[in-house]
């Protein structure tokens, strides 16, 4: 067996010290000091407290809450209305445009939605549940090997819970590695030991320059933390989660905490091949808390999850495209045309040109759009594409122009017809 659980650890108390202080632990003690000193300075940079104005719609009644700029957090505001709404709401929703972390601080007068996993459309909970298990499983990753096995976390694919698997794909110093069975029941059971811990997902926003300090010790998050940053507002800053004492990248939003992660399973690890080398894929399901399942029915999720998941691959970042960098007028123009395309597809309310890249070099995987229930097109392999913000839906992409596929011109579709299929 290559690697210790917490329950196979013989080290004694000094090479337990020792072994903290080099290779990934003292990488991650670090960070830890780093996110810890700058969260601190934020928080002491919120000055005199304001006071804001919460409008909250929902269960159990409609109420307006007076809050502290900066400070309060969705999930204080759940506190004074029931112990209901704190223990099930995974997710909230402000101005119904914006989705929000349940501990990240509000920062204005806003309406509040708190989302659960009962809920009507469940979408947007059921995508931050996995991608909170992807963080989770890297974590685990991180910490399950041995000392003297070189890891290195790469990155996960978008969640797509209809791939039937979360994802994270590392970097393991081991030749030909294939877990066993026994392995992969260790790695379920440190998973589930991690979630029931009840651990907050801490959002922080970060200039690039502390960003790349703190993952200097990894060459992949090095490379990704740049072009992560251009694709926000001024690209001087990116978002980090932390979860106990891992720290990742993520745009997120998150689940409010581990808690929320009930039924959780390990289903396998995938060596794949990539142009940063070779990566292991680790594999995953799991269900919210409080969702049953019997075990047949189970066992067929952890079946399908055991396939190779269909997630993109992982890409250099200076490799995925070559970008066009847009003047003022371009970003107007590409805007003016999104607006026109929305409303010829039937989408409400205005949208605005976040970002948009050209891309110019075929990729190596096919890109597939649902047009229906059960047909997908083809897209194109290069040409622009826009991320955009609307009221129906904080973010989605869509294509404008170019060649190479089945579908020519100018291709847009409604938010509930926008999931994407990479294979």
């Amino acid at each position: 067996m290559i690697f210790t659980s917490i329950w196979y650890k013989t080290f004694s108390r000094r090479e337990r010290r020792n072994a903290a202080v080099q290779g990934c632990a003292g990488a991650r003690h670090k960070r830890n000091l780093l996110f810890t000193k700058e969260k601190k300075r934020q928080n002491e940079n919120v000055g005199r407290i304001e006071k804001i104005e919460v409008q909250y719609t929902g269960t159990p009644e409609d109420v307006t809450l007076i809050m502290n700029k900066g400070i309060s957090t969705p999930f204080n505001c759940a506190q004074h209305m029931s112990e209901m709404l704190m223990q099930r709401s995974a997710l909230a929703l402000i101005d119904d445009t914006t989705l929000w972390d349940m501990h990240r601080p509000l920062e204005a007068d806003c309406h509040l939605r708190l989302l659960h996993f009962r809920d009507t459309d469940p979408y947007h909970v059921n995508k931050a549940f996995w991608r909170s298990c992807s963080i989770l499983l890297g974590a685990m990753a991180e910490n399950i090997f041995k000392e003297d096995v070189h890891v290195e976390l790469h990155s996960f694919p978008s969640p797509n819970v209809k791939t039937g698997s979360f994802v994270y794909d590392v970097s393991v110093g081991l030749d030909n590695w294939q877990p066993s069975q026994d392995e992969l029941r260790i790695m379920s059971s440190q998973m589930v030991n991690l979630c029931q811990k009840g651990l907050k997902f801490e959002r922080l926003e970060v200039s690039t320059e502390l960003a790349l300090d703190m993952f200097e010790d990894n060459r992949y998050k090095a490379d990704q933390i740049p072009h992560i940053a251009s694709q926000l507002s001024e690209g001087k800053t990116v978002v980090l989660y932390r979860v106990g004492d891992h720290i990742d990248l993520s745009r997120g939003p998150m689940v409010g905490d581990t808690s929320f992660v009930g039924k959780c399973t390990v289903t396998a690890v995938h060596k794949i091949e990539t142009d940063q080398g070779i990566l292991y894929r680790f594999q995953g399901v799991a269900l919210p808390k409080g969702f049953l399942l019997n075990h047949f029915a189970y066992g067929i999720l952890e079946d399908r999850a055991r396939k190779l998941n269909p997630g993109r691959l992982p890409t250099s970042p200076s490799s995925v495209s070559n970008i066009f960098q847009p003047t003022s007028e371009v970003v107007s123009l590409v805007t003016w045309l999104l607006q026109v395309t929305l409303r010829a597809v039937g989408c409400v309310g205005e949208a605005r040109c976040v970002h948009f890249t050209l891309a110019i070099k075929k990729p190596k995987h096919r890109v597939l759009r649902m047009v229906s229930k059960n047909d997908y097109m083809e897209l194109p392999h290069y040409g622009i594409w826009v991320d955009w913000a609307s009221n129906r839906n904080e973010y989605q992409e869509y294509f404008l122009g170019g060649k190479g596929g089945r579908c020519v011109g100018l291709t847009a579709l409604p938010p509930s017809f926008a999931d994407c299929l990479e294979i």
